[in-house]
């Protein structure tokens, strides 16, 4: 594979609105390395230093996605993520992420952790769930999960929250995902849409309703043919990050 790419790599953040879920204090970034990219949240927890300092500084990310397969790269980027709740900079905190590699033009290996969430959409802009959906939400309407005593705000945070994140490896998913013609949309947890499983088209994507609506501000990666115009129909802002070389 040479430096080229026809490949599209898109950031999408959705529109602001006030909210319960604007209370919840965290902090967000999105990292980009040649053909790794990161989107990352921590929430809670002792921040010692911010955010942007440790995720938006691209060296150490650089090294993670310069050599090996594409599972070798992830697993230095599962690693170095894994040590920040221990003792790193985000010591304690609530660390959900996403991590994708481009592994050719028209496939890319994402992992995630957390309320997060894999969507491929045709050429045709049918979308179909990839994956597991582990929020508290959709397994208390499974009945796995037992209901919680939470106040007002508690259904809508227990949408955006999952029983798994960084550091818990029960939770990690790990996903090829071949979009020729298409596109491999991942979706943070203020971006992801409360029932995955309704979502049919693109459109309804950017338009369901998601923890942004109530003040949880979101974020979205898309690789391949981008359906920009759809997102920015609903109010996303959107720009391209371009891939750097293999």
């Amino acid at each position: 594979m040479n430096g080229t790419s026809t490949t599209k790599r898109l950031e999408l953040a959705t529109p602001r609105r006030d909210g319960v879920l604007g209370t919840v204090h965290e902090h967000a970034a999105i990292v980009h390395a040649r053909r790794m990219s990161l989107m990352v949240r921590a929430s809670q927890g002792e921040l010692r230093h911010p955010l942007s300092e440790v995720f938006q500084q691209v060296h150490w990310l650089d090294a993670c996605a310069s050599q090996g397969s594409a599972d070798a790269r992830l697993a230095r980027c599962i690693e170095f993520l894994e040590h920040q709740p221990r003792d790193g900079v985000v010591a304690g905190a609530y660390l959900t992420a996403s991590a994708v590699v481009v592994v050719d033009d028209s496939s890319v290996l994402v992992w995630r952790v957390g309320p997060t969430a894999v969507f491929y959409a045709g050429a045709d802009n049918t979308v179909t769930h990839v994956g597991q959906d582990w929020r508290v939400a959709s397994l208390l309407r499974k009945g796995i999960a037992a209901p919680r005593a939470m106040g007002a705000a508690g259904s809508v945070l227990d949408e955006t929250s999952s029983l798994f994140a960084v550091g818990s490896p029960d939770g990690y998913q790990l996903n090829e995902i071949a979009f020729r013609g298409g596109t491999c949309i991942v979706m943070d947890r203020g971006a992801l849409p409360f029932r995955p499983e309704n979502v049919r088209v693109a459109s309804e994507l950017f338009a369901a309703e998601a923890g942004w609506q109530h003040g949880m501000a979101g974020h979205a990666l898309l690789f391949g043919s981008p359906i920009q115009s759809l997102a920015e129909a609903g109010g996303w802002t959107a720009h391209e990050a371009a891939l750097g070389a293999a």
